[in-house]
């Protein structure tokens, strides 16, 4: 623990996989300026066409390093559902949960140990993301050595429960309030949202420990903590009944990525402002310095490319295609698109294509100076250190 000194009505869900089935396209939100990969519905109907050179006859798994449950499982396994559909040869596909505790490493290094015949893929979470961000040390191989097959983006929201006192951001600025913040460690989506508030000068007490998001949300829910941070599907899951019970408000949103500029996310209601709109209206100005550039990283880092899946880069070329085929028809399918609004928050999948782009700007192509500043932060301010 360490100590440091709007009421939005949610409105109907803008969601991008809409767009994306009526323009019979996949979208790989994969640029800071929202370009997308793009394939024709004839090109993934292929999936269903092609020979099954790799896959006929045969049993695929997806290797997940965290327990069942999680985000990164239920990713895995809502894309595994539609992968085993479009595969050709029609394979099946299991989800194989390796766990470490919360610690990664173990089925990530496990993974490297497999078969590097195309048949055993691995669904890399957020942390599997950050590891490679801040160079985290007991992870065996670059998920730079994988080939990209898909990919999850995701956004975010911060509430406050009103009996604070609090309904909106403003508020939540200038609020007599002793604020308890918590999440399972200063990491990943914690971080993106604890630099939003420092940002806004807004002091919490942050307490860690937590087992899971779920966990985090019952701790807000009951009054331990009075603010949470919410990924869009968790928002819509547990958030969002809070909102409508008049327990909680929204008071901002992390907001997207474009141009290299944060602007508000569209899965959002227009009227939630983003940290950079709040700042602006209180300061004059526009935010900046490396404190803001640390945010944007994150933000891109953490929530424009949320979960990857990923094969061996050996692997043979033909079962790579393969993959990447299917995943074109997934992304189109009418029942994966239903079903991935309350499981992964609405957003498009990203094709291989977007997954590497993403990957490429805010990850691997992260500014340095930038990277070693939230490194040296989280040691300063919570004693742990993202390398360790």
């Amino acid at each position: 623990m360490r100590t440091r000194s709007e009421r939005d009505t949610p409105r109907t869900m803008r969601l991008l996989w809409v767009f994306a089935a009526l323009a019979l396209v996949v979208a790989a939100c994969g640029s800071d300026d929202n370009s997308a990969e793009t394939t024709t519905t004839t090109a993934a109907a292929t999936a269903t066409t092609a020979a099954p050179a790799c896959y006929e006859g045969n049993d695929v798994e997806v290797i997940v390093p965290l327990g069942p449950g999680g985000g990164t499982d239920v990713a895995a396994r809502i894309i595994s559902k539609y992968l085993e559909k479009h595969l050709a040869g029609n394979p099946t596909v299991q989800v194989v949960n390796i766990e470490g505790g919360g610690d990664t490493r173990i089925g990530h290094n496990e993974y490297g140990t497999r078969d590097h015949d195309g048949l055993t893929l691995f669904m890399a979470g957020s942390s599997n993301l950050q590891a490679e961000l801040y160079g985290a040390e007991g992870y065996d191989y670059s998920l730079g050595i994988l080939a990209p097959i898909a990919g999850t983006t995701a956004g975010s929201v911060m509430l406050a429960r009103t009996d604070t006192g609090v309904v909106d951001g403003t508020a939540m600025m200038t609020a007599d309030v002793e604020w308890f913040n918590g999440d399972r460690g200063p990491r990943s989506g914690f971080l993106s949202r604890i630099t939003a508030l420092n940002l806004l000068g807004v002091d919490t007490t942050d307490l860690f420990g937590f087992e899971s998001a779920s966990a985090v949300h019952l701790a807000f829910e009951q009054g331990e903590l009075n603010m949470n941070g919410y990924s869009t599907s968790q928002y819509l899951k547990n958030g969002v009944p809070m909102i409508e019970a008049g327990d909680a408000a929204v008071v901002f949103q992390l907001g997207r990525l474009a141009g290299g500029e944060v602007v508000k996310d569209d899965a959002y209601s227009a009227d939630i402002p983003t940290p950079r709109d709040l700042y602006v209206a209180a300061n004059g100005e526009e935010p900046g310095g490396i404190e803001w550039e640390a945010y944007k990283m994150q933000l891109g880092a953490v929530w424009m490319v949320d979960k990857s899946m990923y094969v061996h880069g050996d692997a043979p070329q033909g079962c790579i295609d393969e993959l990447r085929t299917a995943i074109e028809a997934v992304a189109i399918d009418d029942e994966f698109l239903a079903e991935g609004v309350k499981l992964l928050g609405g957003y498009p999948l990203l094709n291989w294509k977007g997954l590497e782009k993403v990957v490429d700007t805010y990850v691997t192509g992260a500014d340095p100076a930038v990277v070693q500043w939230v490194v040296d932060f989280v040691l300063e301010e919570y004693d742990v250190d993202l390398r360790g």
